[in-house]
């Protein structure tokens, strides 16, 4: 029995950790890949075909109306509102652009796109919803073929949200008196 016990544990153990290999985008928008925590997911783009999806009813996400090529796609679904960023920013080794689109599949409409944020890689800020599913597209910028496809990592981010006043514990942002008399604090 206590065999038993261990394996399970083990097991649960291998199932509570997330595994990098499940990060890698998928290739359709119908079936992209789920993640549901801020974190750097790697991937590699490589061989990957160009879907020819642009999520804004037929009119280019892109303001250029540049295709993606080899690109992948993500669902992310926040569990907090607020402002979350997309980007391949220092994970890419080619040149990336990004969109994000409200809806989980191939009927998601463009929020965002970006191209040549830091270098030759990409990001977008969305400001999110709790609870609902965003389908973020990576994929290389079309420059005749070579450079629009490799490894790559894809940073899902949100700042944490603000202090409320009185409560703040960081000397290196020290909430601002205003005026005279007493302030009320927590110790």
């Amino acid at each position: 029995m206590q065999t038993q016990l261990r394996t399970l544990s083990a097991g649960a153990l291998l199932f509570a950790l997330p595994t990098l290999a499940s990060a890698q985008g998928g290739a359709d928008c119908n079936v992209p890949t789920v993640i549901n925590a801020i974190g750097t997911y790697p991937y590699d783009s490589a061989g990957a075909s160009s879907s020819g999806f642009d999520g804004n009813g037929g009119a280019p996400c892109a303001p250029n109306g540049n295709p993606f090529e080899s690109d992948l796609f993500w669902v992310y679904t926040p569990a907090t509102s607020g402002t979350f960023s997309a980007s391949t920013c220092g994970g890419a080794t080619y040149d990336t652009q990004i969109s994000v689109h409200l809806g989980a599949d191939c009927t998601a409409v463009c929020l965002d796109y970006n191209d040549q944020d830091c270098g030759n890689q990409s990001t977008v800020d969305v400001p999110g919803i709790a609870a609902t599913s965003y389908l973020i597209q990576v994929g290389g910028w079309s420059t005749g073929g070579a450079g629009t496809e490799g490894p790559g990592s894809l940073t899902i981010s949100m700042p944490p949200p603000p202090v409320p006043p009185g409560t703040n514990d960081d000397c290196s942002i020290p909430d601002p008196l205003v005026g005279l008399g007493s302030f009320a604090f927590n110790n």
